[in-house]
């Protein structure tokens, strides 16, 4: 949450992640990664500008070290919000990957 836009933080959270550091790294998942998780699915654009990809693979990774279940799947080309509207091709694609997750088909 720390590379979120200072003025969106401030909205957010009341501050930025130099005014508030411990609020933003209370609720920043990247800092609560620990064994007994429940199952994650994270959903990606490959060239999401806001949510920066190698972060994200990161998350995964720490989650899968931790021992955490879940998956990460990797829209290709796809930037921030690939899933508006309903039937863009982000939304087909990620849609199954929810259903099997949620399901537990992985």
């Amino acid at each position: 949450l720390t590379l979120v836009d200072p003025d969106l933080q401030g909205t957010l959270f009341g501050g930025t992640a130099e005014q508030a550091p411990g609020l933003l790294r209370l609720l920043s998942p990247a800092e609560q990664v620990r064994p007994g998780l429940p199952p994650t699915l994270l959903l990606l654009g490959s060239a999401d500008h806001y949510v920066l990809p190698d972060r994200v693979a990161a998350y995964d990774r720490e989650l899968r070290s931790a021992g955490v279940d879940g998956r990460l799947v990797t829209v290709p080309y796809a930037d921030h919000v690939f899933d508006r509207p309903f039937g863009s091709p982000g939304a087909q694609l990620t849609r199954e990957a929810v259903i099997r997750f949620l399901t537990g088909l992985n």
